[in-house]
């Protein structure tokens, strides 16, 4: 038997800290609270806490109820507990719930990643698992999560939908959020069909989105940013193969543009110049198909 135990930051720290009825009883247990981390509408905190010797890693994801952190100070706090964790001197997180926390978009993904390298139940659970048909690394559904980068919306998608599939064959109900869904088609949407950028760098620029924008507005917005960071001398590049353009730490280089060669490779090629304009050098790149 599972509680949800909702609290604002104060109560949340108190009931780890003093015990509850509902969880920790007679057991107070020793806990450090590391600094809150803020993200887009979240905070999170990372306690640990100490029982008879057994440490386990509690994730307590700060959702505000604004979509603007910095404009509110109220916060709810989303603490998952399970019935056994708090039997005399025991003390674990419940690693189900946390995955169906994650799945429904209660947990943040930075948490979850977080409990999948420091908590050993999670790892435990996920490990006994087999990975999804699909998968080309590893043989458990924990090293099929390891191998993904949950930086990036696409993996963050593929991440809730293999752990939702293991849910629902466990027969564990859960609700399915749409946000990772809607974030990858609006970071899809809003790219030229020239373009084809790693999503972790468009979600890092839609981050910097006006925060109380409507989706639409959100996709317009995103859409100019890449426009302004993509250049080209005169026309965008046509790929022969998936769009490949190079990336450097200090943004995107400048298309100039591109060359066919003909009779020298069995297939149709061409060479796309780009420009460095931190190097006042030229790169370039060869497809063929």
């Amino acid at each position: 038997m599972k509680a949800f135990i909702h609290a604002d930051k104060e109560q949340t720290q108190q009931f780890l800290l003093s015990g509850s009825k509902q969880g920790l009883g007679n057991h107070a247990p020793d806990i450090s609270m590391s600094t809150p981390e803020i993200g887009v509408a979240r905070v999170l905190c990372t306690a640990t806490t100490e029982c008879g010797g057994l440490t386990a890693s509690c994730i307590i994801a700060m959702v505000a109820h604004s979509s603007s952190i910095e404009k509110t100070a109220c916060h709810s706090t989303l603490a998952v507990v399970d019935e056994a964790h708090f039997q005399g001197s025991t003390c674990m997180l419940s690693a189900t719930s946390s995955v169906v926390g994650f799945v429904a978009g209660q947990l943040a993904t930075a948490a979850f990643e977080h409990l999948l390298y420091e908590d050993a139940e999670t790892e435990r659970l996920l490990s006994a698992q087999p990975a999804p048909r699909y998968a080309h690394v590893g043989h458990t559904l924990y090293h099929y999560l390891i191998s993904l980068d949950l930086r990036n919306p696409a993996d963050v998608l593929n991440a809730q939908g293999a752990l939702a599939d293991f849910l629902h064959a466990a027969g564990i109900p859960v609700v399915v959020s749409e946000t990772p869904t809607q974030l990858h088609q609006l970071l899809l949407a809003a790219q030229p069909k020239w373009l084809d950028v790693d999503l972790a760098y468009v979600a890092a620029l839609l981050d910097k989105a006006p925060p109380h924008a409507k989706k639409n507005e959100r996709t317009q917005w995103l859409r100019a940013q890449l426009l302004a960071l993509f250049r080209y001398a005169k026309k965008p590049p046509r790929w022969l193969q998936a769009p490949s353009w190079p990336i450097e730490a200090h943004g995107p280089l400048v298309f100039l543009g591109q060359l066919t060669v003909d009779g020298y490779f069995h297939d149709e090629a061409a060479v796309y110049v780009f420009y460095d304009t931190s190097k006042n050098e030229c790169r370039s790149i060869l497809q063929t198909c």
